[in-house]
């Protein structure tokens, strides 16, 4: 990674490589999608959102774990979104671009 930080700094040019490696993993998919339609959430909304989606496959308090210390961090150093440690919110165009691939590759990657 480039950067460990999910603060608002203004983060370095995205790559392809950067959009693919945020959409490879199904949790960071839904939260790009969460965040398609709402643009900004809080954390326990995504939470709720993973462990809803997930059908059983983890708690709560691993989904949260996941998300603040791995998908969040990815989409953040993709440019993609902040967070503040309880908020996510979209970060413009990059975010844009991300779910424009994402509806592109959502075939591929298993997205709904």
């Amino acid at each position: 990674m480039r950067r460990s930080t999910t603060s608002a700094a203004e983060p370095t040019e995205s790559t392809l490589e950067d959009y693919f490696c945020a959409l490879s993993d199904e949790r960071r998919r839904i939260v790009v999608d969460v965040l398609d339609r709402r643009r900004s959430t809080s954390l326990d909304e995504l939470v709720d959102e993973i462990v809803a989606r997930s059908a059983g496959t983890g708690t709560a308090a691993r989904a949260e774990m996941s998300l603040v210390h791995v998908h969040l961090p990815r989409l953040a150093d993709a440019g993609a979104v902040t967070f503040d440690g309880t908020r996510v919110e979209t970060r413009q165009p990059t975010f844009d671009r991300l779910v424009a691939l994402a509806s592109l590759t959502s075939d591929v990657l298993g997205a709904e």
